[in-house]
């Protein structure tokens, strides 16, 4: 009855949704699939580093990502971002399958000898256009939002691949804009109400930059900035994601810039980068409620970070001149004192190129093609834009003559790091002298680096880039804080622990035995979730037990894999089952053949998806099919007998109850496992368990061999039934030590899931089996799977702890 309210309520939830009626309105195309096909979300917390995400955890700016650590069984692991450690290499990574796909954020195109600055769409589209032959992009058929490229995706917004004049007007219908305003007049409001607190809050930190003498028009500048991506585009997004779950969309990717900005403005650190992960995290939570509550696809989200940050200081401040100028007066002398200097494309001269650029968008017209003349290629270039830069020479050089410049650069020009090809090695200057890349890489990153040898392999990649300088500069060092070469108090793109670390939050669905990942990895597991590929859609981790001896049981009523969001759906009951990962799985209401349940047989289905035997009693036969209890088992079953339970004619259930007894041979010796489920009514329950307990069942097991008796019973603590039984037997959870040090719980509910207030489902154990840790999930997936929590129980041979 109560599961009845609950589909109900999510039924009329439904019916009300303005993203629902948005899409009917505006007549959106259903993504083809079935409720039960899976679909991945993928939000990505752009330039939150492992650290400072941890640091957001423990001062409360993160409590939705918090609470998916602690509660819903999130997996937290290392993120490396590769080299270089920025978003257009890690997406072009994740989308597309390609490593080291551009040498830095700002680059020479070699071919052409165009000025390469990926928040230009028409280096942004060259990019792509290569990487097209990698195969299938990740996106297709899905959705991207705020990213560098599209993916592949059928729904491109807010991207810098499709930012454009054209693609915007496209894309923008004023009657359908004002409809979605009316249903969202609410939220208009609420979002005018965020603008203006962030208003306050950046001039308040326009007025402290100013104190700060810092440059007034830049400080002026980042007002409408902050505002622009902390509050408008992070609710433009939320809002077309949850759009999206309602029509199906198999894939989407969400970029949230907001921590970004601010951190490359103050520091990853600072108080205001940290205030607006508040935001980013609620929009993060609403998002997966959404996802959690559709119909249309089974989503699986996946939070992460594709790099971090470090906190640094820039070349300018430190040196009083920019990088450019410095390399230009360092090799005014030595073998390259004849060659002239081009313009360096400093952070002054993509500031410039931006503004063109956004001026011609608006003009409706196609930004000027950025050629560069003969003359120029003749030059010494310089692409400086954050703490990695390129340094491009005009004619050919010895190894040796670029050891000389190299020195030059790290001892007149103070660069931290150089780097560069000498026939197959790489080598690298810095102020202690001139090494071998992977000999000494020790010495270059850092011994406590956390992924020195992805970094030396990746670093040495980037030298050999195509597009690469023929000399690598870059701020990082181990024993000195980090430079950018930009006016900047965060920065990110080169080798450093913290840029190269950013943090991934995997679902339980989606284990990983990998000590940390990156983003060949997670593109993946997002193409294996997507097809299926190579095991059941129910696959789930590990849950590891106390110790290696014993066993784990688990009883567990799965109400016809009837889920409370409405679906049918066996692959999420096996998904539950599997991440606890028990020898023994008692389960109540089965179907077998039923019509309700598509004419499946549950049993079978889900003892194959979990590589378990099984023995089925079927309570209930009609020419309807089979309804009963099974006992599923990773150990050889053996001596199975069924037998049925005292009924009342006219006063008790409608349904036949009975019990299923199996031995089954644990490593440690063989034990007697018996599972029911009981009655609704107290008179007729109270006559079963005094059957179950009397000669015919548990009276008449072997006293000298170890026993259990699990099931739904129905009955709670206080009941005769429970009372008839626990004089037999030991309840694991009344019998576990809940001292705060075992991770074991105290007496918790099982029914209903989603507020289980009374505890109905039971283990009970002989004294010659001890209680080592007992557990009820709760997770959202356990939440959704049945009306039910399951129990288990991880028990060892010994004497219990209450004797």
């Amino acid at each position: 009855m109560i599961s009845f309210f609950e589909r109900w309520f999510r039924r009329l939830r439904k019916l009300l949704s303005r993203s629902e009626w948005i899409v009917k309105l505006l007549g959106l195309p259903e993504a083809e699939g079935t409720a039960t096909t899976p679909g991945a979300i993928l939000l990505q917390i752009d330039g939150l580093a492992h650290t400072q995400f941890l640091r957001a955890l423990k001062n409360g700016r993160a409590p939705f990502l918090k609470n998916l650590l602690e509660q819903q069984e999130y997996e937290l692991k290392p993120f490396y971002s590769g080299l270089p450690s920025t978003t257009p290499a890690v997406q072009a990574e994740l989308f597309y399958g390609r490593k080291g796909a551009v040498p830095a954020f700002s680059y020479i195109h070699r071919r052409t000898g165009r000025q390469f600055v990926l928040y230009d769409h028409r280096a942004v589209d060259r990019v792509v256009r290569s990487l097209a032959a990698s195969g299938k992009p990740l996106l297709t058929g899905g959705a991207s939002y705020s990213n560098i490229y599209s993916g592949g995706a059928e729904n491109a917004r807010y991207c810098i691949e499709t930012l454009n004049l054209k693609s915007f007007l496209r894309s923008t219908h004023p009657l359908k804009t004002l409809l979605i305003l009316f249903l969202h007049i609410g939220k208009i409001f609420r979002v005018l109400g965020l603008v203006l607190i962030e208003l306050g809050l950046a001039v308040w930190d326009f007025i402290r930059g100013l104190y700060e003498r810092k440059n007034f028009f830049k400080e002026l500048k980042f007002i409408p900035t902050r505002v622009g991506v902390s509050i408008v585009l992070r609710e433009l997004i939320r809002f077309r994601v949850k759009m999206d779950v309602a029509r199906g969309v198999p894939v989407i990717h969400a970029n949230l810039l907001g921590y970004d900005e601010q951190s490359h403005r103050r520091g990853p650190s600072s108080a205001f980068a940290h205030w607006s992960l508040k935001g980013i995290d609620g929009t993060i939570k609403d998002i997966y409620r959404t996802a959690r509550r559709s119909d249309r696809r089974d989503y699986h989200v996946i939070v992460y970070s594709d790099h971090g940050q470090e906190a640094t200081e820039s070349y300018r401040r430190r040196y009083r001149q920019r990088v450019g100028d410095a390399v230009r007066n360092t090799l005014s002398v030595g073998p390259l004192s004849k060659v002239p200097m081009g313009e360096s494309l400093s952070e002054d001269a993509h500031e410039n190129l931006y503004l063109r650029g956004k001026s011609y968008l608006w003009k409706g017209k196609e930004n000027p093609p950025l050629v560069i003349s003969e003359d120029e290629v003749r030059r010494i270039r310089v692409a400086d834009m954050g703490p990695l830069g390129h340094i491009y020479l005009p004619l050919a050089t010895t190894g040796e003559e670029k050891t000389t410049i190299a020195r030059q650069l790290a001892d007149d020009a103070r660069i931290p790091l150089v780097l560069f090809c000498s026939g197959e090695a790489v080598k690298a200057v810095n102020g202690s002298g001139c090494f071998d890349l992977f000999s000494d890489r020790e010495r270059i990153l850092g011994p406590d680096h956390p992924f020195l040898a992805g970094a030396t392999q990746d670093l040495a990649a980037l030298c050999r880039h195509p597009d690469a300088g023929d000399l690598v500069i870059s701020g990082w060092s181990p024993d000195r804080p980090p430079m950018s070469f930009s006016v900047e108090n965060g920065g990110h793109g080169g080798p450093g622990s913290e840029e190269t670390r950013g943090f991934l939050l995997l679902p339980p669905s989606l284990p990983s035995e990998k000590p940390c990942l990156r983003a060949l990895d997670l593109r993946m597991k997002v193409e294996d979730l997507l097809s299926c590929r190579g095991r059941p859609q129910g696959y789930c981790p590990v849950r590891k037990r106390p110790s290696e001896s014993g066993f784990r049981i688990m009883t567990y009523n799965i109400h016809s894999c009837m889920n409370m969001d409405g679906k049918i759906f066996p692959e999420r009951i096996a998904r539950v089952i599997r991440q606890f990962h028990p020898d023994v799985v008692a389960l109540q209401e089965v179907d077998v053949d039923k019509w309700r349940t598509r004419r499946q047989d549950q049993a079978a289905f889900l003892a194959n998806a979990l590589s378990m035997s099984y023995r089925f009693f079927p309570v209930v036969e009609d020419g309807d099919g089979a309804y009963g209890i099974a006992l599923l088992s990773r150990r050889t079953i053996s001596d199975v007998r069924r037998g049925w339970l005292p009924s009342i004619p006219g006063k008790g259930d409608r349904e036949q109850r009975g019990v299923l007894q199996a031995t089954v041979a644990m490593p440690e010796g063989p034990v007697q496992i018996l599972t029911t489920h009981l009655s609704l009514y107290p008179r007729e329950r109270r006559a079963q368990m005094a059957a179950l307990v009397g000669p015919e069942w548990l009276g008449g097991l072997n006293p000298e061999m170890p026993a259990l008796v699990c099931g739904d019973f129905n009955a709670g603590p206080r009941s005769p039934s429970y009372q008839l039984i626990s004089a037999h037997l030991s309840d694991v959870q009344a019998d576990v030590q809940t001292d705060g040090q075992s991770g074991n719980m105290p007496p918790g509910g099982t029914f209903f899931s989603r507020n289980p207030m009374f505890r109905i489902d039971h283990i009970f154990v002989s004294r010659q089996l001890s209680v080592q840790a007992v557990c009820i999930p709760r997770t959202h997936d356990v939440q959704l799977a049945s009306d039910h929590l399951p129990v288990y129980a991880d028990l060892a041979f010994g004497e219990s702890l209450s004797e």
